[in-house]
Formats: C-alpha cells, structure tokens, sequence
C-alpha cells in the first residue's frame, strides 16, 4: 500500500477501481462503453486499460459488431488469469474452502466436516491444510495468490482481523489476521459469516446489481447480512447483523448465546428438528422413524423436508410454524429497513416451497404498506457456496475494486488555521495505514494533539481505528465523498456523457463558491431527467463542500 501525498497515482487507482468495476458488473465492453459508463474521457480510459492489460488484470477479447456507428471497438473483460482467490468458511462441523480466479470462477474446492467437540487448535490446523493445498492448486494452475478471504460466524472486527466472540463455536478472541497474515504472505480479509453470505449474493447471485437487501441464512444458528446504498453495513462497532439473536419471546428456548427467546431458536434446524422430536416423543403419526431407520437423533432439515414432500402432516406443520415465526420477523425488518430484496439461504434454501408463500402472506399483513409493495423475496442462488463466494468478493473488492479511503492531516493553528500536512491512502479496512500515519506524524516531531484527522470515504471501522490509534483526545471527523458514479448510473445512458462533462466541471474549480454555484446549477439541469439522481446530488453538496474547504478538490478525472 503506497503512502505519501495523493497525487496522480491516487488518481489512477480511483479510476481503475472504477473501470473493473464496471467490468465485474457487465462484460465484455469496448474503452468507448467504459468511457460514457465512468464518465472519464476516452484518452484516460485508453491509459489505464492499457496498465490494466499490461498488469494482467483484462484482457482484450476480439472486435464488437460493427453498426452504422463506425470503427467497432476492441472489447475487454476481466483476464481470468489475473490471479487466483482463496474463500474460506469456519463454522459449526464443517470447513469449506475454494480457490477461484480472478474473475471468481471456482477452480478447486473442498469441504470437510468436523465432529462435534473437536477442539479450537485442531479446527484452525485443519484450515491452514486447506489453505496450504487451495494455494499449491493455484500454483498448478499457474496462478499468483492475490488474497484469503474468510468467513466466520459471530462478531468479527473486520478492521484488526479478529473473531471477537463466536456463540455456536465458542470461541473468544482469535486473531486471524495475526495468525495467518505472515504465515502464508497474501493479503487475509475476514468477516462475520453472514456479511460474507450478502457479498456473495451481491457479487454473484440473486442479489448482484442490488443496492438495498437482507441476506437471511439459517445453519447451527443464523446469520444476516444488510446492503444499504450498495455497501455492507457493519454498525458502530463492525458488529451488525446478528439478527438471530433478536428476542422475540421472552423466556423461552436457552440459544447459545446464553440468553433465552432468540429469534435463531425459532426458525433454524435445531427448532425444525426438536419440534420433530418433541411430535414424535408424543405419538404424532409421521414417516419419520421409517425415514431414519428408527434413530431420531439422525433427523436432519433435508429429512424433514423430504417427508413433507411425500404429504407427511407433522413436518408439514413443523415447517408451517417455522414460516410463521420467520414472516413475522421479516415483516419487522421490512419496517425497519425498507429492503428492496429479502434473500433467504443456508438450510432455508431446502425449504422454500413451504416457507415462501406464508412469508410473503405476513409481509402482506404485518408490514407497512409502502414498505411491504417494494420488497421481493427470493431464495439464495449460491445456496451453500454463499459465504465462500463472499469471502472471495472480500479479497477482490478490498485489493481491487474499492475505491480507496484518504486520511487528511491538518495541523491546527492556535487561532483555528489549517495546514494539510499530508494525505495517507489505502484500503477502508486497513488499519496499516493509521499506524504509518501516526509514525509519520511523531517523526515530523508534531504534536499530534494539535492535528485534525480528516477520514474521507472510508468505513466507520477505520474511522474507530483513527481515533483508537491515537487516542480519544485526537481530533477526528468523518466525510463520506458524494461518487460522480452513483449520480450517472441513475441517469439514461445518452445523458450520462453530458452530465459527466458538466459535474467534472463543477468539481475541478478551484473557488469553493464556483464550484458549489456549479453543482446547484447541475442539480436543476438534473432535475426534469432523473429526480432521483438530482436528489443523490444533492444530498452531497455539503460534504463536497467540506473537500473544497479542505483544499482538496474532487479526487477523479481531472482531465478533459
């Protein structure tokens, strides 16, 4: 990760990112396509897809068709020799691996289980054997490892690399990023397994393209994942989405996490299963036993289901209850969330046809109306590949994709002055780059007390990363930076060119007054084209206020 004032190489990495972006999201496209798409112009999308080619990371694929345009262009998509991805899940008896390349397409996988009470030191061996044998199938394949991404249930602090607490695993306190990061010499990304589930949807599956979603998988426990505006939402504290452990009946079930009543203890396996049980303790009629030879300790979800398809009434009712109990909580995150999708995955995937239409009956009922009109429902396309994808999106969002975070120093004069001392870049879950900045600071021999710390576009985990590194007395804020893209995706694609022209403008002035009078100019023009995308403007006129007052500009394309 390069250090060090923000310069054009800062530039060239923004608008790379930008590039593979597009690529990952539709392929093949010609420079002249990724020219209006971006809103770069066509000189500057000819030199960084050529580093991109030269880099190895897209690949020219032949001529488009020729229309009455003119001269067909020369399409590109992502080179799958680019590099090779490993994406581990740890969970509840099993590990699950899979090397991938560059363009995510599974190459080598394996998928072990792990019986019950093996210990937390024979687990992480076993894992670093599957790790060992994913990167000698890369090497066979002649690919250079790019990263390991991990998924993990639990509370995961993305930013140091660490499993915080995992209930259903009890484990405290693992530092993946410590124990693995030097051993095997690739960037290691980790995150709480149901985040990872959502990427992968969102990269991959039923959810690719949509920007505000729940992802809700049931396995031992279960797991949820929340995309708003198109980026994973961690929480204050990075620990957002242990929807399993909502109460929603005071007193009952004992769930792993040692509270009583949690949401996972009413619609996972463990509830299908022990309510079977309990039927059949009590002499419910079922195919059942016949179904397990007798032993219920081998009743499993897929069992369940099986019976129920051939009109077995117990596990009929068993998973008519389990539906109740979902739709109910769905409907109050529907309230709370206004999704426009709801994915359900793990062990409900097996179940959907008798889950599906009670939920959306509840949705109909219980949700508020607007809110219930917009949502869909669909069953994961990843099934359980959904968290080893994800980890894999980890590690290429995280090195290539993600637009990179800054961190602005200024020093504070006594009578509120401001100089940028320097600007620090690098990935917004990178905390690498708080450290190197504090060392900068100290060997400058400034008082770091009187520096404010400017962290722009950047996840809320680094921001709590600034302020951990260098102490509560540290002046820190936060500005998220309004993307040029966010604004042209939402327009037709023949308007996308003039609005790019028009907003580059507006953003390279140099006067904090032109600039804004240019950006309330392009948000009236906006306006009879796109509401949506005049508003999106809008909304960022503040925060594109504070750069300009920052002296910092637009980091995009300066050119042209």
């Amino acid at each position: 990760m390069a250090t060090g004032p923000a310069d054009q190489n800062l530039v060239k990495r923004l608008n790379s990112a930008l590039i593979l972006d597009h690529l990952l999201a539709s392929s093949p496209q010609s420079r002249a396509n990724l020219a209006q798409l971006t809103g770069l112009n066509r000189s500057t999308i000819s030199s960084l897809v050529s580093d991109l080619i030269e880099m190895g990371l897209i690949r020219e694929i032949g001529l488009e068709e020729a229309d009455s345009r003119g001269r067909p262009g020369m399409l590109l998509e992502l080179n799958p020799g680019g590099g090779c991805i490993v994406g581990m899940e740890i969970n509840v008896g099993y590990i699950s691996v899979i090397l991938t390349d560059f363009t995510a397409h599974t190459l080598w996988r394996r998928h072990i289980e792990t019986a019950p009470g093996t210990s937390q030191g024979d687990i992480l061996a076993l894992a670093e054997e599957l790790i060992v044998a994913a990167l000698r199938a890369g090497t066979a394949h002649q690919l250079q490892p790019l990263g390991l991404g991990l998924g993990v249930p639990g509370l995961v602090d993305a930013n140091l690399g660490t499993l915080k607490f995992a209930p259903n695993l009890n484990w405290h306190h693992v530092s993946f990023r410590d124990l693995w990061g030097q051993k095997f010499g690739i960037p290691l990304y980790i995150e709480n397994a149901g985040n990872a589930a959502a990427l992968g949807e969102y990269y991959f599956g039923v959810a690719k393209g949509c920007n505000h979603f729940l992802h809700l998988a049931t396995g031992v426990g279960m797991s949820g994942g929340l995309m708003l505006d198109g980026q994973l939402y961690r929480g204050a504290g990075g620990f957002a989405g242990e929807v399993g452990h909502l109460i929603v009946e005071s007193g009952g079930e004992l769930c792993s996490c040692g509270r009583r009543g949690c949401w996972e203890t009413l619609v996972g396996p463990r509830a299908v299963i022990r309510g079977v049980q309990y039927a059949l303790e009590n002499g419910a009629p079922s195919i059942i036993p016949d179904l397990v030879g007798g032993n219920l300790d081998r009743i499993t979800m897929q069992i369940v289901v099986n019976a129920a398809n051939q009109g077995d009434q117990l596990a009929q009712g068993i998973l008519a209850d389990i539906a109740l109990h979902l739709g109910t909580g769905i409907a109050n995150l529907i309230n709370i969330f206004n999704p426009e999708l709801i994915v359900l995955g793990g062990t409900l995937t097996l179940a959907g046809d008798y889950l599906l239409p009670t939920i959306s009956n509840i949705i109909a009922a219980e949700a508020l109306g607007e809110p219930a009109r917009m949502v869909a429902l669909a069953l994961s396309s990843q099934g359980t590949d959904a968290c080893v994808k994800g980890a894999v999106a980890l590690v290429i969002d995280g090195e290539y994709f993600r637009h990179p975070c800054l961190i602005v120093a200024l020093g504070v004069g006594r009578r509120g002055h401001k100089q940028v001392l320097g600007l620090w870049h690098g990935a917004s879950e990178n905390a690498t780059v708080v450290r190197e900045l504090l060392a900068d600071l100290r060997g400058r021999g400034l008082d770091t007390e009187r520096v404010l710390l400017v962290v722009i576009d950047g996840a809320q985990a680094l921001y709590r990363g600034v302020r951990k590194v260098f102490g509560e007395r540290a002046l820190v804020q936060r500005c998220r930076v309004h993307k040029l893209r966010h604004v042209l995706e939402q327009l037709p694609e023949e308007k996308r060119a003039q609005a790019a022209w028009r907003l580059r403008k507006a953003w390279v002035q140099p006067s904090s007054e032109t600039a804004m009078n240019q950006l309330r100019a392009c948000v009236e023009w906006l306006e009879p084209i796109s509401p949506s995308a005049a508003r999106s403007l809008e909304e960022g006129l503040e925060e594109t206020l504070t750069l300009h007052r920052l002296g910092l500009g637009f980091f995009g394309d300066h050119s042209g």
